[in-house]
């Protein structure tokens, strides 16, 4: 499986994102050691201008790092700002996703990290 951002579309790093997200942790795994945890989130509206902003901004930044640096030391995460369950009533946002093919369950919330990026924090693995 290619890393996220090596020539992928934006419905792969979306998947791949969530799947290194599971691999992600903090106890020393030898596939994320000394990872940074880089965010990309939006306002707290969390409107669709600001979902597909953090989408993309995090999607081509992770293109442009395996391009400079031939490796992936930082995991690039779109985060939304807003709960899984609010983020349903996004119906406009959910077309457009539902329209590219993405499935919105691939998209991370941010109460479903809130936790890993306060210890990435103070672990100074966060950006």
């Amino acid at each position: 499986m290619p890393a996220p951002g090596s020539s992928v579309s934006f419905r792969d790093f979306a998947y791949l994102s969530r799947q290194r997200l599971k691999e992600f942790n903090f106890e020393g795994s030898p596939r994320t050691s000394g990872c940074i945890l880089e965010v990309f989130i939006g306002n707290e509206a969390c409107d669709a201008d600001s979902i597909v902003s953090s989408c993309c901004l995090a999607w081509l930044e992770s293109v442009r790092h395996v391009k400079e640096h031939e490796a992936l030391p930082s995991l690039f995460l779109p985060v939304m700002c807003i709960s899984r369950e609010d983020l349903k009533l996004r119906s406009e946002t959910m077309f457009l996703f539902r329209s590219l093919g993405i499935d919105s369950a691939e998209l991370v919330t941010l109460n479903e990290v809130e936790d890993m990026v306060s210890l990435a924090a103070k672990e100074g693995r966060l950006r």
